[in-house]
């Protein structure tokens, strides 16, 4: 490849000269003009590997490297000068004729990446490469620009180029812009420890390219337009495709699995052919198809449009087609029988039976009260805005308290004790609940599980001496009477949960006597609370 003189005047449309500079920031290039040299003065030589020496794009003898798709690289040394950041700017030129027939999808170009044991985990920090015998470029695992332009000539070359700016790409083939990334920055990854390298996946041995390359020209700014067609100068002229029909396409997903396809483009007038593949083993040359996929999984469905003789377009994207999957979980709410439902996915679109007369629609979280004791098969039919369904069904067993509460029980008041092998308490926060003023020196207490008997298991303290130890909360109440002494200014009741039960935390229902008065009190405690009723006395 001859070298270009650096600073040429052109004149715009306008009138008004543009400047092309092609030696500013220039901060590797390798003409290949019989050797493997830096020209740019900054003596970034490499080392390389069963690279011949060919002849050009305008036939000179040895003015051109290749690529022979199995071992041959040329690697660049380490340098700061592009170990480019997320917030550089620069360009990359390049002159390529990928050999037809490689039934490696991906070759790398011009790529800087780890080296990691197996390439295809490598995250690319930027670069070229080809992809399908189209110029692609990105980073990690990200393809961002993709061109329209197919390198499948056996007589012409192709020049590319990327450029990049804080976050921004660009791409153009043969002097033109194909491609470029979104309104969102998408940045490149900065590792100092990755290689850059020709012909193979940086630091990593794969994505190995096969065929001529020339000129490789990396700077640390951003190309203007004149200065890539000057650069693209000398190309075989392509077809004109200026109206070419992008192939990008939509789909809509209903019945779940029947997928509605069509080009994004507005009234196609140019179309000559469209060719759907489903990525299923189907395909379809309907303009806009309806496909009805057999299976779940995911699908890479491509669309290649032609317009016109020689000008085609592809473009592919992932279908989804996946089932439903619904369920729900509950927990119990303090007041008994008093439940709340929550459905495993986000949905408005559920319908609920509780199995006792009563429904509710389009509610992804559900109080309910159950006012009787028994079993109650609870079901959720979910959908999606795909047409799928899905039900689940629990059976719930209820066991309200007796509703006549038995009175206070007689008998002798108890001392404090501690159960045989009680095992000692863990320290844990205290909820206040509730506070009584109580008369009598005595007060009788009934506690309950308040609503479904899951396994809850309690340990009972009257300021922290144990009562009732490894008791199990029932429909049936335990009874125990509390003195309450003048001496103390509060005396602090506390139940502390042993395990959660099946459904937690542990709660239950405390009736309390204090002489004719009686109070009740949902407590509730869990693995990092115990709750607490605090007892004072009248004056």
């Amino acid at each position: 490849m001859k070298r270009l003189l650096f600073c040429i005047a052109l004149f715009s449309a306008g009138g008004l000269p543009a400047q092309v500079s092609l030696g500013d920031g220039l901060i590797a290039h390798y003409p290949f003009d019989g050797d493997l040299n830096d020209a740019s003065g900054n003596n970034n030589h490499g080392k390389q590997s069963h690279i011949l020496f060919v002849p050009d794009k305008d036939a000179k003898s040895k003015k051109a490297c290749y690529f022979n798709g199995v071992n041959s690289f040329f690697e660049l040394p380490n340098s700061n000068l592009y170990n480019f950041s997320p917030q550089s700017s620069f360009s990359i030129s390049v002159w390529v004729s990928p050999d037809p027939g490689n039934t490696w999808p991906a070759q790398a170009v011009i790529v800087k990446s780890a080296a990691t044991y197996d390439f295809t985990v490598s995250q690319w920090n930027y670069g070229i490469y080809v992809l399908n015998y189209r110029a692609m470029s990105g980073y990690a695992y990200t393809h961002l620009l993709n061109s329209h332009t197919e390198l499948k000539s056996s007589t012409c070359w192709y020049h590319i180029v990327v450029t990049y700016n804080k976050g921004y790409w660009k791409m153009y083939i043969n002097g033109r812009g194909e491609s470029v990334s979104g309104k969102k920055p998408e940045y490149i990854l900065k590792d100092s420890r990755a290689r850059l390298a020709l012909g193979k996946k940086g630091g990593s041995s794969g994505d190995w390219y096969k065929g001529k390359m020339d000129d490789v020209r990396i700077y640390n700014r951003i190309l203007n337009q004149e200065e890539i067609t000057m650069l693209a100068a000398g190309p075989c002229n392509p077809p004109d495709c200026s109206g070419r029909i992008p192939a990008r396409f939509e789909y809509s997903i209903s019945a779940c699995n029947k997928v509605s396809f069509k080009l994004s483009a507005k009234k196609p007038k140019n179309l000559q052919r469209i060719y759907w593949d489903f990525g299923d083993g189907s395909s379809s040359e309907k303009t806009a198809p309806v496909h009805l996929f057999s299976r779940y999984g995911q699908f890479t469905v491509k669309a290649i449009v032609s317009s016109k003789p020689g000008c085609t377009d592809t473009f592919s994207r992932m279908v989804n087609i996946r089932p439903l999957k619904t369920g729900f979980s509950f927990s119990e709410q303090g007041q008994p029988g008093k439940l709340l439902f929550v459905t495993d996915h986000n949905s408005s679109l559920n319908s609920w039976n509780f199995g006792d007369g009563e429904t509710l629609s389009n509610q992804s979280r559900v109080f309910h009260q159950f006012r009787e004791s028994g079993d109650y098969n609870v079901s959720l039919v979910a959908a999606d805005q795909a047409g799928c369904r899905d039900t689940a069904q629990k059976t719930i067993r209820v066991e309200l308290p007796e509703k006549q509460l038995p009175e206070p029980i007689a008998g002798n008041r108890p001392g404090p004790f501690k159960p045989a092998g009680h095992t000692p308490l863990e320290k844990r926060e205290k909820e206040i609940l509730k506070t009584i003023a109580v008369e009598q020196d005595t007060v009788s207490i009934s506690l309950y599980d308040n609503g479904i008997i899951d396994g809850d298991s309690i340990t009972l303290l009257l300021d922290e001496t144990v009562l009732l130890s490894h008791q199990l909360l029932q429909r049936y109440p335990l009874q125990i009477r509390l003195p309450i002494s003048r001496e103390k200014e509060s005396h602090e009741l506390t139940m502390y949960a042993e395990n959660l039960g099946s459904i937690p935390p542990n709660t239950a229902l405390l009736i309390i006597h204090d002489g004719e008065k009686r109070y009740e009190v949902y407590i509730s405690s869990n693995k990092k609370s115990n709750g607490v009723v605090l007892f004072t006395r009248n004056p």
